[in-house]
């Protein structure tokens, strides 16, 4: 299994995606995709369908959860969230579980990012796990559990020249975004691992 960083000069989010669904899938089960912060518009109106058609999924579903919040209240949501979406997968037989694919968007990969520490706690596996712009420190130790997780490498997709991410989340968290700076894990024996690999895509 290989974790693998991917950055891109733009943020079109549904053209990451089909990129990913040519490398790696087969067949999936559900796509369950967690919006990010005040999301609540493109969500209804886009996601679900582009989703729905890029994976030949049977089954697409929008998490929702609190993110019409200021945002210190909508950052704890995501955590909390997180235990709720856990007990949701928890539920599902195995086979289910390993045709499912958990996408986060911004703040929403906060929400995937915890919930697969829960997975992976209760040794729960799932098809892949992608995140896209995630606004969650580029550090997190959690992000290992999504490597465990997922079957399928385990993407996290990040954007220089996202300046949401550089500016408003770097001044209120104080440190970088994996969705800005891609992740950087710190402790020495992950980063030496050969199946951390970044892989760059241009154009």
């Amino acid at each position: 299994m290989c974790l693998k960083k991917i950055i891109l000069p733009s943020a079109i989010l549904i053209a990451l995606i089909i990129v990913f669904a040519f490398m790696f899938y087969n067949s999936c089960t559900e796509v369950i995709f967690v919006p990010g912060w005040q999301s609540k518009g493109y969500v209804s109106r886009l996601v679900k369908k582009e989703i729905k058609e890029i994976f030949s999924a049977p089954k697409v579903t929008i998490h929702k959860w609190e993110s019409e919040v200021k945002w210190n209240e909508a950052k704890n949501n995501a955590e909390k969230e997180a235990e709720i979406l856990c007990k949701k997968i928890s539920k599902m037989d195995p086979d289910t579980q390993k045709k499912l694919v958990l996408i986060g968007h911004s703040l929403g990969a906060r929400v995937v990012v915890r919930t697969a520490k829960f997975l992976d706690e209760k040794n729960i596996k799932v098809k892949q796990v992608i995140l896209l712009g995630a606004a969650v420190n580029y550090d997190d130790k959690d992000f290992k559990a999504c490597d465990n997780i997922s079957i399928q490498p385990f993407i996290n997709v990040y954007n220089r020249n996202d300046y949401v991410l550089k500016i408003a989340y770097g001044n209120k968290e104080k440190t970088l975004a994996a969705g800005f700076s891609g992740i950087r894990i710190k402790d020495e024996k992950y980063v030496n691992m050969k199946q951390y690999r970044k892989v760059f895509f241009s154009g």
